[in-house]
């Protein structure tokens, strides 16, 4: 009798979790999510699926400031986690750029210089190598902060997340589809300084979708907008960067 009674036990539980009754998150889906536990699940399963060593990719840049308007051809590499590199042209190189978790570099060929700085003065502020990692997330139109620490709004055609700070503030809306960016903006805690960033014009990858298109507005500064438009993504396994500061260059 107890024997009969347990294989009845037993097969009602795997006709249930047949059912989906006792496993209720297997069936989550972007535009269902109800609180921040349900989205960091889902959202971390989507960052698994996009994990890649090197992206290289290729397009046009085009820079607003004050005194100027600039368009330039952009090639960018990166490798996860640890280098950005840039290159910038209008028939001939124009400017090289380079950032690890111990300094951005930068080669001017117009004038020949070089600019040199340290991140070791930001470093009680700021990790390098979390900064590198927010820039590569935004490149690939992803969150570039932790979710877990954010407060969860849940949309009918997006969902916002902010996350408040010390001396930032933070919000992203994502897609409620594919949990892609739209928009964020970063914003200093006393309102002096602003960057709102859209993305737009989604392709799919192997590692995912992918904006083709970043316009990146700032306010507080001298350099008012950037607009990066992708023609060519890729994601490789290995890749290279050339970046020597030649001989004669004179650093700023």
């Amino acid at each position: 009798m107890r024997s009969s009674l347990i294989v009845v036990l037993f097969s009602s539980i795997v006709f249930l979790q047949g059912c989906g009754l006792f496993n209720k998150t297997k069936n989550l889906s972007p535009e269902t999510l109800k609180n921040l536990k349900q989205f960091e699940k889902l959202y971390t399963q989507n960052l698994d699926k996009q994990k890649y060593q090197w992206l290289s990719a290729t397009g046009r840049v085009k820079i607003k400031s004050r005194k100027q308007n600039i368009s330039l051809s952009a090639q960018f590499k990166s490798r996860k986690d640890s280098l950005v590199w840039a290159r910038l042209s209008k028939l001939l190189e124009v400017a090289r750029a380079q950032a690890d978790v111990n300094h951005f570099q930068l080669i001017n060929r117009l004038d020949r210089s070089y600019f040199d700085y340290s991140f070791a003065e930001l470093a009680s502020v700021i990790d390098p190598e979390q900064g590198i990692a927010a820039f590569q997330s935004l490149l690939i139109g992803n969150i570039p902060f932790n979710v877990a620490d954010a407060t969860f709004i849940q949309g009918t055609q997006s969902h916002t997340l902010k996350l408040a700070g010390d001396s930032i503030n933070q919000e992203a809306i994502v897609d409620n589809q594919n949990l892609k960016l739209q928009h964020y903006k970063i914003v200093s805690v006393d309102g002096k300084t602003e960057a709102k960033a859209s993305f737009s014009n989604y392709m799919l990858t192997d590692y995912g979708w992918v904006p083709q298109n970043i316009i990146v507005k700032i306010k507080g500064a001298d350099l008012e907008a950037i607009e990066i438009d992708f023609s060519k993504i890729e994601f490789t396994k290995q890749d290279k960067v050339e970046f020597e500061i030649p001989k004669g260059y004179k650093e700023n």
